[in-house]
């Protein structure tokens, strides 16, 4: 979350734009555009020993961006370069040396093997989880910000850590293990030099740091907030949907969307954080107005369950205040001075309703049903437009 954060700063800034090539930022930096099955049928033909590598012209390429890396959309794999995983499906490597073998690669290693190995898929056509493209984002927006591809938890301090004051927030290095809780499983985790890893999975915080950054999340109109509303309104979208009709995908966000207590499904904008025994969920509903976040080490690694149990305990209480403040605000009958003109609002199931709506002596009902033969009891939704006190009139065709 942190990686594009930066982005979004950096963008108000004018340093980046969202569809920037990487290259722009990388200089060298491209990818294998062949597909699997094409690549495999040419490793078979060198020789035995040779290693086998495939360089496209940048020219042919269509580019990867920061938008696709920032959403997973990119088609990077994993982690680079990939484990050995040669006995696989009889044996699969653990966590441990999977982490042991990814934090040991360098930034030359991960470019590399972008170049060298197909995508998983092409860019923006599916989205597949990636530290290394974020790795990559995060080398990127060092260079951009006016740094060394290798200063991002630098930029990342400056840009940040320091605005925001947040005390806790840091990038893991051996001088800052002392600051890490340490679990009773894997707890040698707080000792790992996480290096060139440091964009996809070397952010730590405090549950009173991710409090001040969720509330200029939900408030960029804050005094200590680093993104304008119109930044965070951008930011706030989504990029992929699946058929399940749960979940989504923005920048970073893995969004879910989650039934109200009215039954009205809300979009909450999440971004988990795994490491071996270390496991967070930072989640939020712009709308709600509220967000959980869950610190936590252990065997138990679901921080996005035990965050969506928080939400449906504290949501009806939340529906509830927004329900009746939009009562008192807004509910009743409304006229103008000269008694041409009257509007009948009223709040139901967590919505606002026009119950009537008459303008300069015309029956608005009237006009949108086409005459005077509409049910008494017809009504219309009204959506804010996102100014205060501003609303249109809903009608669906």
């Amino acid at each position: 979350m942190f990686t594009v954060f930066q982005l979004m700063i950096l963008k108000e800034k004018g340093l980046v734009e969202w569809d920037d090539p990487v290259s722009k930022y990388l200089k060298g930096f491209t990818y294998n555009q062949d597909g699997w099955g094409n690549y495999v049928s040419k490793a078979q033909l060198q020789t035995p020993g040779q290693v086998f590598s495939m360089h496209p012209s940048p020219q042919q390429s269509e580019p990867i961006t920061l938008r696709q890396l920032a959403s997973h959309m990119a088609g990077i794999g994993l982690d680079y370069p990939p484990i050995d995983v040669s006995s696989w499906p009889k044996s699969v490597p653990g966590d441990v040396l999977w982490l042991h073998h990814a934090l040991n690669a360098s930034q030359a290693e991960t470019l590399q093997t972008i170049r060298d190995l197909p995508l998983v898929a092409p860019p923006y056509t599916l989205p597949a989880y990636t530290n290394a493209g974020f790795n990559v984002l995060g080398w990127a927006l060092a260079a951009a910000g006016g740094g060394e591809p290798e200063d991002y938890a630098m930029a990342l301090q400056r840009d940040i850590f320091e605005p925001l004051g947040l005390s806790s927030g840091f990038s893991a290095t051996k001088e800052n293990s002392p600051r890490v809780a340490v679990s009773s499983k894997f707890p040698f985790e707080v000792d790992y030099e996480i290096s060139s890893y440091n964009p996809s999975a070397g952010q730590f915080s405090s549950l009173r740091d991710l409090i001040t950054v969720m509330q200029t999340f939900l408030d960029p109109s804050r005094n200590n907030s680093l993104l304008s509303p119109r930044s965070m309104r951008e930011w706030l979208r989504p990029l992929h949907g699946f058929p399940d009709d749960f979940t989504e995908i923005g920048a970073p966000w893995e969004i879910v969307k989650l039934p109200d207590s009215n039954g009205n499904t809300k979009r909450w904008y999440s971004k988990s954080g795994n490491f071996l025994a270390s496991n967070s969920n930072f989640i939020f509903d712009p709308v709600s107005s509220f967000g959980v976040v869950v610190l936590m080490t252990g065997q138990y690694r679901f921080a996005l369950e035990l965050a969506i149990q928080a939400i449906q305990i504290f949501q009806p209480a939340f529906d509830s205040l927004q329900e009746r403040m939009a009562r008192q605000f807004y509910g009743g009958f409304w006229r103008s001075e000269d008694l041409r003109s009257y509007a009948v609002v009223y709040v139901e199931n967590g919505s606002i309703w026009l119950g009537g709506l008459v303008l300069n002596g015309t029956d608005i009902f009237e006009v949108l049903e086409g005459g005077t033969r509409y049910p008494k009891t017809r009504k219309y939704g009204i959506w804010p437009t996102g100014r205060d006190d501003e609303f249109r009139l809903v009608r669906m065709r």
